[in-house]
């Protein structure tokens, strides 16, 4: 079970972008796509995020995040796929 100020988010991914939502980081977070994913997360900064401009992210992978809000982070992908986040 997480401590008290632990992340932990499993987001379901769209073909539209979707921002995280608001939780306070302050050691970091990792934003991970389950292996079982049929695609790729493209990752961003903003609603304009796409498989274009966006960081991809490969199922089976993972990348640290080190702002200050899960909030600045959007997302998107394949319909169905999971957006996995932990940390503290």
């Amino acid at each position: 079970m997480p401590g008290r100020g632990t992340i932990a988010i499993q987001s379901t991914v769209s073909a539209s972008a979707q921002q995280l939502g608001n939780n306070a980081v302050v050691d970091g977070v990792t934003l991970y796509a389950p292996s079982g994913n049929g695609g790729t997360v493209y990752l961003g900064s903003s609603s304009s995020v796409t498989s274009a401009n966006g960081y991809p992210l490969e199922k089976g992978t993972s990348v640290q995040f080190k702002g200050a809000n899960t909030n600045q982070i959007f997302y998107i992908g394949t319909a169905s796929d999971k957006l996995g986040t932990f940390g503290s």
